[in-house]
């Protein structure tokens, strides 16, 4: 082989690897954090309310849809409820 074709190859695979580990973290990663974020928000913020239909309604979506479950949890809950805890104290939060 030459040492041009080498390096064509080589520069493929590693971009092949990095198309792999983002597609990994987007699909494998990002929903389970969401999972277990919704899990631990519900538990944490409604502890008496364990039959809570909108919170299971919420950890069913993020487990069962995978991405896209994940990503309408970020954009819906996650985003704003980070805002929250840097910038106010959240005490009075429902």
């Amino acid at each position: 082989m030459e040492p041009a074709s080498v390096y064509i190859l080589s520069v493929m695979w590693l971009s092949g690897a990095l198309v792999g580990v983002v597609l990994a973290w987007l699909f494998i990663v990002f929903p389970f954090w969401m999972f277990v974020h919704s899990v631990i928000r519900m538990v944490k913020m409604w502890p008496e309310k364990k039959g809570n239909v909108l919170n299971l309604f919420i950890v069913a979506l993020v487990l069962f849809t995978n991405l896209v479950g994940a990503l309408v949890y970020y954009f819906a809950v996650y985003r704003k409820s980070s805002r929250c805890i840097v910038t106010c104290d959240c005490s009075h939060a429902p």
